[in-house]
């Protein structure tokens, strides 16, 4: 899925909490507008700019060297079962667990230890120096966990400075949420679509939590604090119409002419957006449901020009479906997420990045 931003025009009502402690909101001051980022090519294509002979491959990242690289090839049985309160080999927290059982499984402390943990690189630290640009390729939770214990090796509740906090993205606040969760036995998965609250008059691709209580998926915003939009963040209103629609839904709704899918982008002025970004945030939601919580500017193959529309079509019909209830969906999106080569990643990602660097190859074991 292209890179997560969101620009142009902020609602006066949606706020981030600076320095925050997971025991309580603290105070919300008004969230910056995103900025304007370089464009990334087309989301499933090496050819449209990820030319193997010019990247470089890569193993773990500088903060990495003392953490066993998760295989997740070897995970791939894990990654394909609707178990969501297991593991995936990204949001196992390794050797950091007992930092999250500190925050006792509390879905309120959870979500305020992500923001307080992490920092979205273009709002909160818009002037982050390059050499710290690779944080936003934090992969793995037990990476963003270690990288943050490097700096502030206390408990995940104490607050930390926002120039200090590990640099991120709504999916890498998921993550952690999802992490905290799984590690506690809770059912719980990350959700990729678009979110009509982040600019007035569009939807912009964004990632939310669902976990599971009682009967029904519970779906939360962990990047914002309680108060900080117009509904309520740690149980958002679900649906066709709701503020987070699905990427499968904004398919839908458009293939049926009920949207514009001019609406769905990265950023209001960014060339990512239209049809063709929101087949292909579908593909990245069904990842992300299989416990592939890939980062979104990760991609593989030549899936741009295999994947058509009515393939598409079938995939978003099922994830909906699924949504629904329907177990025998679930069981079919997860035969073809682990039959068909053109929706799953390999041993070997390409790896772009929203700072306009060159793309690398990262092997994933």
């Amino acid at each position: 899925m292209p890179v997560d931003g969101r620009g142009g025009t902020t609602r006066p009502t949606a706020r981030t909490t600076t320095g925050e402690s997971p025991d309580g909101p603290g105070t919300a001051a008004s969230r910056p507008q995103r900025r304007s980022q370089p464009a990334r090519p087309r989301f499933r294509s090496i050819a449209d700019g990820a030319a193997t002979d010019n990247s470089a491959a890569v193993g773990p990242l500088p903060w990495q060297t003392t953490l066993a690289c998760p295989n997740i090839r070897a995970d791939r049985g894990t990654c394909m079962s609707s178990n969501w309160s297991v593991h995936s080999a990204y949001s196992d927290p390794g050797r950091h667990r007992a930092l999250l059982a500190e925050l006792r499984g509390e879905v309120p402390r959870i979500c305020a230890a992500a923001r307080n943990v992490i920092a979205h690189y273009r709002i909160e630290l818009p002037e982050l120096p390059p050499a710290r640009h690779d944080e936003i390729h934090s992969r793995w939770l037990e990476a963003i966990l270690e990288l943050d214990q490097e700096r502030h090796p206390e408990p995940l509740a104490t607050p930390r400075a926002t120039a200090e906090k590990v640099a991120g993205c709504c999916r890498d606040h998921v993550l952690f949420v999802v992490g905290a969760l799984r590690d506690r036995g809770v059912a719980a998965r990350s959700r990729v679509g678009f979110a009509s609250y982040l600019t007035e008059g569009y939807f912009l691709d964004h990632v939310v939590v669902e976990y599971r209580t009682g009967d029904r998926w519970r779906r939360v915003d962990p990047e914002f604090a309680p108060g900080s939009v117009e509904f309520d963040v740690e149980d958002m209103p679900t649906g066709p119409t709701a503020p987070f629609r699905t990427a499968a839904q904004a398919w839908l709704a458009h293939r049926s002419g009920e949207t514009d899918a001019e609406l769905y982008r990265v950023l209001p002025e960014s060339e990512l957006g239209g049809p063709g970004f929101i087949r292909d945030c579908v593909v990245t939601e069904l990842a992300h449901r299989q416990k592939d919580e890939l980062l979104l500017w990760d991609a593989w193959g030549d899936v741009a020009h295999q994947v058509d529309d009515p393939l598409v079509d079938e995939l978003a019909d099922l994830l909906v479906q699924a949504d629904a209830g329907d177990d025998t969906a679930e069981r079919e999106l997860a035969r073809r997420y682990r039959d068909d080569p053109r929706l799953h990643p390999g041993d070997v990602i390409t790896q772009y990045s929203p700072y306009g660097q060159p793309p690398r190859v990262v092997r994933l074991r």
